[in-house]
């Protein structure tokens, strides 16, 4: 036996199978306590609303099955109704469910989404406004991730796969707009990615519907949306209108082709005070790749007054589209498969 255990191959071997061991423990112990976690937290969730059921697992006519992620004001979770067809929970969070500033911005999300019905949107399937029981929104489940998971640090991507996202993008808002509805919070956190390639805008929380009076949503008090991305008019909170939209995919662009953003800072001031004091640096300064046609374009859309801007999406999208490879243009799996083999 001594024998044994002083050869090298045989201690590897105890050492290999005692390190499976607690390995697996470990991993045991971190999925149930995962799992516990996600439990009370549900419960948390179902204290806005009765839950019938008992079941902690059970919002509404859904069974969630596991966490996506957390957003501002909500999480989100994959879940499944009774036939087993998988969506996105989108659940407020009861701290923030409890202000009417933050209700108004869930029903708004709900008026809004219940009429968007295009390929690259997300689509609202069924929903409850918390009248009776939790407030939640099912929403088609996109198997993939969001566009800022998979941008590279201060490079560009391909030009090849910029033009497929914004041309996408652009189609998205054009049809947004030509509906009425303005988006107000473009960002790679607020597009999704499908392991087929398919690309789809989300999040219409704080979305403006152009055909309904004013809400409160925040406006002529603060401003709304992301620092980073948003129209200089939605940072002095004036009125605004669907060029911010074309604003907030200029910066995308920018993004997309140099690897950066146009305005950078160490706070949230700094940002927005070199946005509405300066215009922003040539995207070539970064990038001299980029053709000059999207330069342009670029800073046609990143113009600070409004007015300056391109007057629709349509010019947007075609301009986009001309630099998405031929095989690519049309939108289908087999294309967007291609979009997804650039991650």
């Amino acid at each position: 036996m001594d024998k044994l255990l002083a050869d090298p191959m045989v201690l590897g071997g105890i050492a290999t199978a005692v390190a499976a061991v607690v390995g697996g423990g470990f991993a045991i112990y971190r999925k149930t306590k995962k799992r516990a976690a996600l439990i009370r937290e549900l419960r948390m969730m179902q204290t806005m609303g009765h839950n019938r059921s008992g079941d902690p697992w059970v919002i509404g006519k859904y069974r969630v099955l596991k966490k996506l992620g957390t957003g501002g004001m909500a999480k989100v979770y994959l879940a499944a109704n009774a036939q087993g067809n998988l969506v996105a929970l989108k659940v407020p969070d009861p701290q923030f469910f409890q202000t009417e500033e933050h209700r108004t911005y869930f029903r708004q999300e709900l008026s809004v989404g219940k009429k968007m019905q295009h390929p690259n949107v997300v689509r609202i399937l069924d929903y409850a406004d918390g009248a009776e029981g939790m407030p939640y929104i099912a929403m088609e489940y996109v198997d993939g991730v969001t566009l800022d998971k998979k941008l590279p640090r201060k490079r560009p991507v391909s030009l090849d796969f910029a033009a497929i996202i914004l041309s996408r993008v652009s189609a998205a808002l054009e049809y947004a707009h030509n509906m009425g509805v303005i988006h107000r919070d473009i960002k790679p956190e607020n597009i999704m990615i499908s392991r087929d390639g398919e690309v789809k805008v989300t999040d219409f929380g704080i979305a403006r519907d152009l055909w309904d009076p004013p809400r409160a949503t925040g406006d002529g008090n603060t401003f709304v949306g992301s620092p980073h991305y948003m129209s200089p008019e939605q940072i002095s909170t004036e009125k605004v209108d669907y060029r911010t939209d074309y604003y907030s995919i200029g910066v995308l662009a920018f993004r997309l082709m140099t690897g950066y953003l146009p305005f950078e800072g160490e706070t949230t001031l700094e940002v927005i005070t070199r946005k509405v004091s300066q215009l922003p640096p040539p995207p070539s300064t970064y990038n001299q790749d980029i053709p000059l046609e999207l330069e342009q374009l670029i800073r046609e859309l990143m113009q600070r007054e409004p007015e300056r801007r391109p007057v629709s999406a349509l010019p947007i999208r075609k301009i986009f589209k001309k630099f998405v490879p031929k095989s690519k243009k049309r939108h289908t799996a087999r294309s967007g498969s291609s979009v997804a083999e650039d991650f």
